[in-house]
């Protein structure tokens, strides 16, 4: 038996707004720069990447845009965890001084998410596992008014450990 399905007129816009943007090319000040604020590295090229480790950090730059990644090596992945994170608003407000030098020129923050990394650790086989908050993660979007940004470089996470420092970014 033969099914006839109808469907609306699909109605487009004429036109769609599109906000483009150069990618400015890191330079070797700005490298350096960088390295110094991120943990005291020196960042050497490395194919795509520009990278940088010290005992404590590792610091990963993408040379073809403005994205950087900041790590706080430990030894352990339960080093400096805890039974409890940071109090939200606490981890927001210590993300947001974290990423104020590298904001976009006019880009806001729009927070998207604030929640805790767990490890679940369990002595045998028939204990019940311990929960760790190994950190804090807020999650944020870039806009400038209501026009939200997209693409590479257009959101940010900040990893904020249970003593208040910034693990991961």
């Amino acid at each position: 038996m033969p099914v006839t399905i109808n469907l609306p007129k699909l109605r487009l816009p004429d036109a769609y707004p599109l906000l483009t943007t150069v990618t400015k090319p890191w330079d070797e000040h700005e490298l350096a720069e960088l390295g110094e604020r991120l943990g005291g590295v020196r960042l050497e090229r490395e194919g795509l990447w520009h990278t940088g480790r010290s005992a404590l950090h590792l610091v990963e730059v993408y040379a073809a845009s403005r994205s950087f990644r900041f790590e706080l090596l430990a030894s352990d992945e339960l080093d400096g965890a805890a039974d409890v994170g940071v109090e939200p608003d606490k981890a927001r407000a210590i993300a947001e001084d974290f990423l104020a030098p590298f904001r976009p020129d006019g880009g806001d923050l729009t927070l998207r998410d604030i929640s805790d990394a767990i490890v679940l650790v369990s002595e045998s086989p028939k204990a019940d596992p311990r929960r760790f908050v190994t950190a804090t993660e807020v999650s944020f979007g870039f806009s400038r008014g209501d026009i939200g940004f997209v693409g590479p470089g257009a959101k940010a996470r900040v990893s904020v450990r249970p003593d208040g420092n910034v693990a991961a970014a």
